[in-house]
C-alpha cells in the first residue's frame, strides 16, 4: 500500500510529473509521450501516477491546459491596455492574429496537431470537457469587455470563433502551406467584420 503524501509533497511530485510531461511532448509529441516515460523522468514509481492521474490524457490535458491559462493571462492584459476606440476589423485582426501567432510560437502548444486534440478529447470524462468548454466561455465574455461588438453578439458566438480559428490555424498549420499566414488573417478579418461595430 503506498504511503500518504502531505500536501507539500503533493504538489511537489504533481509539479515533477506536469514538467515531465510537457518536456515529453515537447521532445517526442503527444503520441510518444508515454506513462512510462513520464514516471522514468520525474523519478517517480508508476503506481505514484496513479495517485494523481487516472490516465495519461488526463495529465496531458492538464498540462495543456496550464499553458493555455497562462497564455490566456497574458492575452487579457495586452488586450486591456488596447484603446476600445482605435478597434476595428483591420487592427482586431492583427491582433487576434498575434494571439494565435503566440500559440504557434509556444514551445509547448505549437506541438498538438488537430489529431492530438482529438485523441486526448476522446480519452477524457465529458465533465473534464464540459468544464474546459465554460472557462474558455468565460475567457470569451471577458475579452468581449475590450471589443466594440454588434448588438446579439452572444458569448457563444465569440467563443464558437475564437475556437473555429484556432482549429483553422492547426489545420493550416499541418498543411503547411505558404499562404497560411494570409488566409487565416483572412478568416479572422471575415469574423472580426461580423462581430465589430
Amino acid at each position: 500500500m503506498p504511503r500518504a503524501f502531505n500536501e507539500r509533497e503533493r504538489n511537489l511530485i504533481k509539479e515533477r510529473i506536469r514538467k515531465a510531461a510537457a518536456s515529453l511532448m515537447i521532445r517526442n509529441g503527444v503520441r510518444h509521450t508515454t506513462i512510462d516515460a513520464i514516471v522514468k523522468s520525474a523519478m517517480i514509481p508508476k503506481g505514484t501516477f496513479y495517485l494523481f492521474y487516472a490516465t495519461k490524457e488526463e495529465l496531458l490535458f492538464e498540462v495543456l491546459e496550464n499553458e493555455h491559462e497562462k497564455m490566456e493571462k497574458s492575452i487579457l492584459e495586452q488586450i486591456s491596455k488596447v484603446n476600445p476606440s482605435t478597434i476595428n476589423p483591420d487592427s482586431a485582426t492583427e491582433l487576434i492574429y498575434s494571439f494565435y501567432k503566440m500559440v504557434d510560437e509556444h514551445p509547448l502548444l505549437a506541438t498538438i496537431s488537430r489529431e492530438d486534440v482529438t485523441l486526448i478529447s476522446q480519452r477524457l470524462p465529458e465533465e473534464r470537457i464540459s468544464k474546459h468548454l465554460e472557462e474558455d466561455r468565460n475567457m470569451s465574455a471577458k475579452l468581449m469587455r475590450f471589443l466594440p461588438l454588434k448588438d446579439g453578439i452572444t458569448v457563444e458566438t465569440v467563443s464558437s470563433s475564437l475556437h473555429a480559428i484556432y482549429f483553422t490555424m492547426l489545420h493550416l498549420k499541418e498543411t503547411a502551406d505558404d499562404k497560411s499566414e494570409e488566409l487565416l488573417k483572412f478568416i479572422i478579418r471575415g469574423i472580426m467584420i461580423q462581430i465589430l461595430r
